[in-house]
């Protein structure tokens, strides 16, 4: 008879892995009872970042920067005053004429 090939007597029946003791067993067993209660816990976890609210909130408000300036600029070059700049300039002083 021919030596089998160690992957051939895992298949054919042979001894397979070494199977784990009772105190393993328990071990294993109590590790993973304390994972399961870590996790059903969670006030250890923080809450995830919600990076996509984050980046459509940057977004808005770059859009709106954006659309104010466009603002300012057709204000600017059709030489209307944008509203809420006429109360607050005041009107200039009329010098008055010099004599003398």
């Amino acid at each position: 008879m021919k030596p089998q090939p160690a992957a051939a007597a895992f298949f054919l029946g042979g001894p397979g892995p070494p199977r784990p003791s009772a105190c393993q067993r328990t071990i294993g067993r109590a590790r993973m009872l304390q994972q399961d209660r870590e996790r059903s816990e969670g006030a250890r976890t923080l809450a995830k970042t919600n990076y996509s609210f984050e980046k459509r909130q940057r977004e808005l408000a770059k859009k709106k920067k954006q659309e104010e300036k466009r603002q300012r600029k057709a204000n600017r070059d059709s030489g209307a005053t944008p509203p809420g700049e006429d109360a607050a300039s005041p009107a200039p002083d009329p010098q008055p004429a010099k004599t003398g």
